[in-house]
């Protein structure tokens, strides 16, 4: 009768130190060391449990869409931007022209109007051959005017260089005018400080601002009169729908920077709405300020 000898068992291999270690701190490179010839069923399981633990750790905390960083707002403020664009191009390239020195021109910011308009400032060589200084003209269908060469200049630019608000400043902000006194809406959120500033908050859930809804709100006082109010608005979608309310209200923002999620509507000697996007949180606020130059009382 023939005996059946039995394979000899493999021995069983140990993980070293340095392969642990590589295992604990970097599974996704060193866990797939375990699959080599030797290494126990039990080993296998406990690094590539570790692998699998880290994966689903990762997952959670990569950020979504409505946290962390976010793109930059799709919400179309200025229809005309292509239009501004070239004629702010065509004014560096009618400018220098009309100057003594062309080759010297050195341009200070330069913003469009319309399709046909742009305003700035340049720098260039006078008749001495001295740098003027930053001197502002306007470009208006291919002519050009300068500050200290045109006796209507000043009254051009404000016609044509300073973008105005298409509508009126609002009144005031969440039913209270500006100047107005707190009312039975709001609780103090601080004691009242020695020059007479106050900080209130709703007593309840904030209401929301223009349809759109707000985590957080709070109205600043000058006396018991009413001169800022800043809304909290968390999420992107958020974000924009506020940015939509805003410019179908008022327009254009007079400035803003579409990247960094920065807008403006600004209504000289009355009053400022700033909505800022805070990336690194996902939230926006929006502050209505009063200007200081205005009568608060």
């Amino acid at each position: 009768m023939a005996l059946s000898v039995a394979a000899p068992s493999e021995p069983r291999r140990k993980i070293s130190i340095p392969l642990g270690i590589g295992i604990a701190l970097l599974p996704i490179l060193f866990a797939w060391f375990l699959l080599g010839r030797g290494y126990s069923t039990t080993a296998r399981v406990i690094g590539f449990g570790w692998l699998a633990l880290i994966a689903i750790m990762m997952a959670i905390n990569q950020p979504t869409p409505e946290s962390g960083t976010a793109t930059a707002s799709q919400v179309d403020v200025d229809p005309q931007r292509v239009d501004k664009d070239r004629a702010a191009y065509m004014a560096k390239q009618a400018v220098p022209t009309a100057m003594k020195d062309p080759s010297s021109a050195e341009f200070g910011e330069v913003w469009g109007m319309s399709a046909t308009i742009a305003c700035g400032f340049v720098n260039g060589k006078n008749g001495f051959g001295a740098m003027a200084g930053q001197t502002p003209f306007i470009y208006d269908a291919g002519n050009v005017q300068f500050q200290e060469s045109s006796a209507n200049f000043v009254r051009n630019w404000k016609k044509l260089c300073v973008d105005k608000p298409k509508v009126a400043a609002p009144t005031g902000v969440a039913g209270i005018r500006w100047g107005g006194k707190p009312t039975s809406a709001l609780k103090p959120y601080m004691p009242e400080t020695d020059e007479g500033l106050s900080l209130y908050v709703p007593t309840g859930k904030p209401e929301p601002l223009e349809g759109v809804p707000v985590a957080e709100a709070n109205f600043s006082f000058d006396h018991k009169h009413l001169y800022s109010a800043d809304f909290y608005i968390n999420g992107v979608k958020q974000r924009d729908a506020i940015l939509r309310k805003l410019v179908d209200k008022y327009g254009t923002p007079q400035s803003y920077d579409q990247g960094r999620g920065n807008f403006s509507w600004r209504w000289p000697k009355v009053m400022t709405i700033h909505l800022r996007f805070g990336a690194d949180h996902g939230a926006t606020t929006v502050t209505y300020i009063r200007d200081e130059k205005a009568d608060r009382h």
